[in-house]
């Protein structure tokens, strides 16, 4: 005789393998990813919204001023945000060489985290520098003693000459110089608590 067909087991239901649930440090990964992401996204729209306004009188690009945030953060040790900021507003002004852009950033992001002083004041300074070099020394040189005698006579000498670009060059690098040799002094005559706070706010 034929042999029987094998009689069917009990039916039992399919059992739904989960997915593999997404660990918790991918999932931050991936958040921070995204915030970085949609934060260069509004740092390059404000780059371009500033050439425009300006008609790019700064003769630059939104990608090299990205690029020179993440130069100013790693250099200044300050944040690419900040830096970014600084950037926008120095190139809206027409009055600061591209060349410069970076350490002026730097040193307007840094003056804010040490002193409090506003990025946008220290970008006004420069600004002002470049434009009248010989008034705006010795209106800012009252209050912070930062020129020489003889580098003031160098930008008075180059203003006379009808070379307003040289001498706000001048003028503005005698500001950086003696501005961005104090950082390290201003900066350890912080309190504990003020240094507690920047490394909180550089993350």
């Amino acid at each position: 005789p034929a042999p029987s067909a094998p009689r069917p087991g009990p039916w039992r239901p399919l059992r739904r393998v989960p997915a593999r649930a997404r660990s918790p440090a991918a999932a931050a990964a991936a958040g921070v990813l995204g915030f970085a992401f949609l934060q260069g996204q509004k740092e390059s729209q404000e780059y371009q919204r500033v050439l425009l306004e300006t008609g790019n009188a700064a003769g630059t690009t939104s990608t090299r001023l990205a690029a020179s945030a993440a130069n100013v953060a790693k250099s200044f040790n300050v944040t690419q945000g900040a830096a970014a900021g600084a950037l926008a507003a120095l190139a809206g002004t027409n009055s600061v060489a591209t060349e410069s852009f970076e350490k002026f950033s730097g040193l307007a992001v840094k003056m804010n985290e040490i002193t409090g002083r506003a990025v946008g004041d220290t970008i006004k300074t420069l600004d002002e520098l470049g434009k009248s070099p010989v008034e705006a020394s010795i209106k800012y040189n009252e209050a912070t003693h930062h020129l020489t005698a003889s580098v003031y006579e160098q930008i008075k000498a180059l203003s006379e000459q009808g070379k307003t670009a040289e001498a706000g060059a001048l003028a503005q690098k005698a500001y950086f110089d003696a501005m961005n040799d104090r950082l390290p002094a201003l900066e350890a005559n912080l309190g504990l608590l003020e240094r507690g706070w920047n490394k909180l706010a550089k993350g």
